[in-house]
């Protein structure tokens, strides 16, 4: 399992022949959070889109890494077996199922063959009580149409369905934007207990380990609370510079 990623003189230039990204570098350790900020436009969205191997138009040069406990790994993130979970900006997820069935669904397509079904459904269970849906968990989702479960709760249900396959890197893009004060806090509660992993109260005997995952991202307009709870912070100005990526609390001094 991967220990830290970095980003290494990434650059991507649009169809247009306009630098989208100038120079981005990084490494965020394993169990961090990382926010990435900046101005609409800046370029936040294609940084993390390129983090997460998703097929972009124009061309990108650089590098991603992951390292482990003895040594350096390289891969490509668009064929590398290294597990990465993306959540998009919109959360497209099935009006007519209740949050249990849009879990179970995810688990039979993400999860392998050979584990039982009823380990499956032991799996639902805990990432329902591990981002507190369980108490919605038979409920409809719910559409623009036909009125379901809430914004952050939908959010919430978006990352559970990446969380089945056990992803030891996730990458989000604006996860809190749309949602009120609260529902955006508990979102981000929820990210910094993944990137802690397994803690003393978890059940002991359940069938799956929660691993350390590390977190990347993006982040328009945090309060106070949302910043400070990522332990790291890249700042990109517009047209896509990196202006700052360090520790968090370190930005202010900095600048």
């Amino acid at each position: 399992m991967p220990t830290n990623g970095s980003l290494e003189k990434a650059f991507a230039r649009g169809s247009n022949g306009i630098r989208v990204l100038h120079s981005i570098s990084g490494q965020v350790p394993c169990g961090s959070m990382l926010a990435v900020i900046g101005a609409s436009g800046a370029g936040k969205s294609t940084l993390v889109d390129i983090l997460a191997g998703k097929r972009k138009v124009g061309a990108v040069s650089g590098s991603v890494s992951v390292l482990d406990s003895s040594e350096e790994h390289n891969f490509d993130v668009r064929s590398s077996k290294a597990t990465i979970g993306y959540v998009d900006q919109e959360d497209v997820l099935p009006s007519n199922a209740t949050v249990r069935e849009a879990l179970m669904f995810a688990a039979e397509l993400k999860m392998p063959e050979s584990i039982a079904t009823e380990s499956k459904r032991q799996r639902v269970e805990e990432v329902l009580g591990q981002l507190g849906l369980s108490r919605i968990a038979d409920s409809r989702i719910g559409s623009t149409e036909r009125r379901g479960i809430s914004g952050g709760e939908r959010r919430r249900l978006s990352i559970g369905l990446e969380l089945m396959a056990q992803p030891s890197i996730l990458i989000l893009d604006e996860p809190t934007s749309g949602l009120d004060s609260v529902s955006a806090l508990r979102v981000v509660e929820v990210l910094r207990d993944l990137a802690k992993g397994d803690s003393e109260s978890e059940n002991e005997h359940s069938h799956f380990k929660r691993s350390r995952t590390t977190i990347i991202a993006t982040i328009h307009q945090p309060s106070s609370r949302i910043y400070h709870a990522f332990d790291l912070v890249s700042v990109l100005a517009e047209g896509g510079h990196q202006v700052y990526f360090g520790p968090a609390a370190s930005a202010e001094a900095t600048f």
